[in-house]
């Protein structure tokens, strides 16, 4: 979960103090008014006239008279505080921004929609308000945004037809927040589209949250049908993990996963897309090693590949694997495409189905 800015708690904080400070300085004021317009104590206190009929409306230092009283002291409406307080958290807000294919080519006309989040105040509240704004990207593929106002930035879409955004596309910036973007007009953000070809029928799959024991015993998967088999899958996975039982959270530990394609191979990637898998050498088995003392240790394996199958079929796969379950088991998923024609195209417009599988 993300912290609260310690800047906006501390604006916060002082606006209550000052709200309470004022409530106390206005009913002394009530008090020392009504004292000097002579109002009965009862119109002042609530209490009974008879219970202080004896004391005197109004008291006065020696010396001064009704006349020679300060003026009573005023303080700040809320509007007053409120308002400020909500502009000191908005500060100017520039973007540049440059959109280009997945050949790292310059996309012109790119219809971008951006909103800047903008604090404002009213009676005792601050609230959010957001402006939009809507570039088009010239023949270089660069857009900007301008004369904006306000804490952040997001970039709700970036649309060319025949285009589809990088899903790893950064989209939110902040500018007054714990991180904050510092924009330059020479170093602009890039954003990455894949320029879509031809779609195919892909059969697609996502099997999550399986439990997979931490022993080394092998589980297999038919990539085709979307299931584990007993055995002569396509996929086999194993993992192992030292110690089996883990007797406290956090508890670091060894483990070893380790994948193999019976006919085919893998090949890892760090492609943002992984719609076209290319020619090359797929290894037929891969191995992931973690030491309780890395430095860099995590109880997450998370990885993407290209993948080769039976019948020379082409596909991707994505995988993520949870090492620190308590009981000797992880906790894996497994999302998939093959396309079942023997292309190495993996584009296609695919959707979740009720099932979890993506589907055409």
């Amino acid at each position: 979960m993300k912290k609260p800015d310690a800047r906006r708690i501390s604006v916060l904080l002082c606006l209550a103090l000052l709200l309470v400070v004022g409530l106390i300085l206005w009913v002394t004021n009530r008090l020392h008014d009504s004292r000097r317009n002579g109002d009965s104590p009862e119109s002042v206190t609530g209490l009974p006239a008879s219970h202080t009929s004896s004391t005197p409306s109004v008291v006065t230092p020696a010396g001064l008279s009704d006349t020679q009283l300060p003026p009573p002291v005023t303080f700040p409406t809320a509007n007053g505080v409120i308002r400020p307080a909500a502009q000191a958290l908005n500060v100017p807000v520039e973007f540049w921004g440059k959109v280009v294919d997945q050949n790292s080519n310059a996309v012109h006309q790119a219809e971008i929609t951006a909103k800047v989040r903008r604090w404002t105040g009213s009676g005792t509240s601050v609230r959010p308000d957001f402006s939009s704004f809507r570039p088009l990207s010239d023949a270089a593929g660069l857009f900007r945004i301008t004369g904006a106002e306000g804490d952040s930035l997001r970039i709700e879409s970036i649309v060319k037809n025949g285009y589809v955004l990088s899903p790893r596309a950064q989209t939110s910036f902040g500018y007054n927040i714990s991180k904050n973007h510092v924009p330059d007009s020479g170093n602009p953000v890039v954003f990455r589209l894949w320029k879509k070809g031809p779609s195919e029928q892909l059969i697609s799959h996502r099997l999550s949250r399986l439990g997979i024991p931490s022993d080394g015993t092998a589980h297999h998967f038919d990539l085709l049908a979307g299931k584990r088999v007993p055995s002569q899958g396509d996929l086999r996975v194993t993992f192992n993990r030292k110690p089996l039982i883990l007797t406290s959270p956090g508890e670091r530990h060894d483990w070893v996963v380790a994948l193999e394609i019976q006919k085919g191979g893998l090949l890892l990637s760090s492609d943002e897309f992984l719609l076209a898998a290319p020619q090359g050498l797929y290894e037929k088995q891969m191995r992931f090693d973690m030491s309780k003392e890395d430095l860099n240790w995590t109880t997450v394996l998370k990885r993407q590949f290209y993948i080769q199958i039976r019948d020379g079929l082409f596909g991707r796969l994505s995988l993520s694997l949870s090492t620190d379950h308590p009981q000797p088991t992880g906790s894996l998923t497994l999302e998939f495409s093959i396309n079942p024609r023997g292309g190495q195209s993996l584009e296609g417009g695919l959707k979740p189905a009720a099932n979890g599988n993506l589907i055409e």
